[in-house]
């Protein structure tokens, strides 16, 4: 997978990478002034008007170390980009990437992102970038037309890296992760958070994700943070959560009247018979892009 770095705006770096208020500001004037070619017109300006030389410099370096974009050489009086990471190119490289996935969630696909082999920072940003494209797309339509579209929801591993009270407060309430959690089920949007550690997730986020499946947990911290925010009437159960055994669960839902113990299939397994009583369906299409 290949994502242009046009793709990319000053909201979807800012709390990822570490910048000042100056250095905010300065991505921000060049994203004004230059749209979509800013990061590019960043490393080619030398001055600008407003921010200081030092500053440049530094938003030059962060970049590189955060994501592998840096000066490669100079033609022509134009500077040469490289690209340390695989996943970032300028030019006319991974120009549809982010249209093309659009595309295939609002067609109602599944879409895997393969980040194994991405560092926090670019899975992050690829996230923020999907969801906002998507989330800003979906916002647009009528709600006659929003109806008619696929719902989609987004599994976010280790949750507290996007939702976490630190998280937040770095990038900002704004930030597409919080939003989504906050408000996406207007849209058809949702998120699916898994973590071991709810205590870090600020009780109204908790309190907006409407379906808890709720693992065994020997942290008596974190079982109280899931007790407090259930649906349901847990505080008798805190005994049974930290005895849950492998494949049990407790599902505290707004949609039940009470909660439900459930028994999960080993996945490796259901998985062997799925694909033997199932063919692939083109609607249905599974989407892996790494």
């Amino acid at each position: 997978m290949i994502i242009n770095i046009k793709s990319i705006t000053p909201k979807h770096v800012k709390g990822l990478i570490n910048l000042t208020q100056a250095q905010n500001e300065a991505i921000q004037l060049l994203y004004n002034k230059h749209g979509a070619n800013w990061i590019f017109e960043m490393f080619q300006t030398l001055t600008l008007e407003g921010v200081g030389n030092k500053t440049l410099k530094v938003l030059k370096r962060k970049f590189d170390n955060a994501l592998g974009i840096y000066i490669k050489g100079e033609e022509n009086g134009q500077v040469i980009l490289g690209y340390r990471s695989p996943l970032f190119k300028g030019g006319k490289s991974g120009e549809n990437t982010i249209k093309n996935i659009t595309e295939s969630l609002e067609k109602g696909k599944i879409v895997i992102i393969d980040s194994s082999k991405l560092s926090d920072y670019e899975e992050l940003l690829v996230g923020s970038i999907i969801l906002e494209k998507i989330f800003n797309k979906y916002k647009q339509y009528k709600t006659n037309d929003l109806k008619k579209k696929a719902v989609i929801s987004v599994i976010i591993e280790e949750a507290p890296r996007v939702l976490g009270a630190d998280a937040i407060e770095n990038r900002g309430r704004n930030d597409i992760y919080n939003t989504i959690a906050r408000e996406g089920r207007k849209f058809q949007i949702g998120l699916i958070a898994i973590t071991q550690l709810s205590s870090l997730i600020p009780k109204t986020i908790l309190a907006n994700m409407n379906t808890k499946i709720i693992l065994g947990n020997e942290m008596a911290t974190e079982r109280h943070a899931i007790i407090d925010s259930a649906s349901q009437d847990l505080s008798d159960d805190n005994r049974i959560i930290a005895s849950l055994d492998k494949g049990e669960a407790i599902v505290s839902s707004i949609f039940t009247r009470f909660a439900i113990p459930i028994q999960i299939p080993y996945f490796k397994e259901y998985i062997k018979q799925f694909m033997k009583s199932n063919k692939s369906d083109e609607n249905d299409e599974i989407q892996i892009i790494g």
